[in-house]
């Protein structure tokens, strides 16, 4: 149910904000004060570790460091960039603390999370479709396909996976083809035997399934190319950002201080080239060590638009993480999120589920800054670390 109610706010705010002032803030404030009430209704469960404290205090004194800047009237820091920056990852530590416990308590079976997610990425699908035949205006999709992907693994289920595989190719998202690439890799690594004795031929089938229907799409993209329909349809069935920055002609005007190759890898990355090395740019020995706090902006350069000022985060979660935190903060993040799933024995359905979960946000956090906002992030997490009583 909290699947279906975070997956329709999201996408009601992406419908609203097409006509109406409703910012991206709006919509992650309403999650917040949700998150705030789940938090205030299960404190008994909060249990603190070393870890932990080491994380939230690591966050109290990244806020401290926004707060002084911010006195000193330091332009390059926010205030409400600041509670952004500092809120979501306080709440999802809790979260993950109270999720522990009441899995180390009780069994969940992810069975309804599998059949929500397939409903919701159809609904997503449909109303994003019939926005952009209707009035041409981007509106950003992810449809929640992870739990498709994670329970075609736990459940041994073909018919899932290719299911998850066609929603994917028809959002156009790219980093889900490499997390679900991924995923696969680590499933037949870990868990062949536990899905060979469920479906001795599972992964052959996948991979012959894939492989038609990759070969299927080359065909189609290689014939419909050629042709001047295809040139017509793709403004109606444009799904990726990137799309629409290759086909606009990148301004003079605008990249002018930007070498062609540079131009091309903006292209390329969908601007996540240019967020790389601004940061690169504003990072000194201290930053690196330290971050620079909650709060910090910077202005991001763009070949194909004027300059966006006050721009806070990075699409790769690692140095999104270093920058405003510290390289310390995100290897020890990064080796927190990773370590349970070298070290678990994987006894049954539900840990391949949750651990699939847990591998495809972990990939996709490469492709966007999606850690502390991924509403199934924190009880993967806690899945994995939480031992039965």
């Amino acid at each position: 149910m909290l699947l279906a109610i975070d997956s329709t706010i999201v996408f009601c705010w992406q419908v609203y904000s097409l006509d109406f002032d409703f910012t991206p803030a709006g919509m992650l404030y309403v999650r917040i004060i949700l998150d705030a009430i789940f938090i205030a209704l299960n404190l008994n469960r909060i249990s603190l570790k070393k870890l932990e404290i080491y994380f939230l205090l690591w966050i109290a004194v990244s806020v401290l460091m926004g707060l002084l800047y911010l006195g000193f009237g330091d332009y390059n820091y926010k205030f409400d960039r600041l509670l952004k920056d500092s809120i979501p990852p306080i709440l999802f530590f809790l979260k993950v603390l109270i999720a522990k416990s009441f899995l180390e308590e009780n069994s969940f079976e992810p069975k309804f999370i599998v059949i929500f997610s397939i409903i919701i990425s159809i609904y997503q699908l449909l109303l994003f479709y019939l926005i952009n035949a209707s009035q041409y205006v981007y509106v950003g999709l992810t449809p929640p396909t992870n739990g498709i992907l994670a329970g075609s693994m736990a459940y041994s289920s073909l018919t899932l996976f290719l299911t998850a595989f066609v929603l994917i190719l028809l959002a156009g998202k790219r980093a889900y083809l490499i997390s679900m690439a991924a995923l696969w890799l680590f499933m037949f690594a870990v868990g062949n035997k536990f899905l060979r004795q469920k479906n001795p031929y599972f992964f052959s089938k996948i991979t012959l399934a894939v492989t038609i229907v990759t070969a299927i799409g080359l065909l189609f993209g290689v014939q419909t190319h050629t042709t001047t329909k295809f040139q017509d349809t793709l403004s109606v069935l444009q799904t990726s950002k990137s799309t629409s920055i290759i086909q606009d002609e990148v301004s003079s005007s605008y990249g002018s201080k930007f070498s062609e190759n540079e131009k091309r890898l903006y292209l390329a990355t969908a601007g996540r080239s240019g967020e790389f090395f601004e940061i690169l740019e504003s990072m000194t020995i201290t930053a690196w060590v330290f971050g620079h706090g909650s709060g910090f902006t910077y202005n991001l350069r763009r070949p194909d638009k004027e300059t966006l000022f006050g721009h806070a985060n990075s699409h790769f979660s690692p140095l999104g993480l270093a920058y405003k935190f510290g390289v310390p903060f995100m290897i020890l993040f990064y080796v927190w999120l990773i370590y349970p799933l070298i070290k678990n024995s994987y006894p049954c359905k539900e840990h391949y589920f949750w651990a699939g979960i847990l591998i495809l946000l972990l990939f996709q956090s490469f492709f966007a800054f999606n850690l502390f906002v991924e509403f199934l992030f924190p009880i993967a997490i806690a899945a994995m670390q939480a031992k039965k009583r």
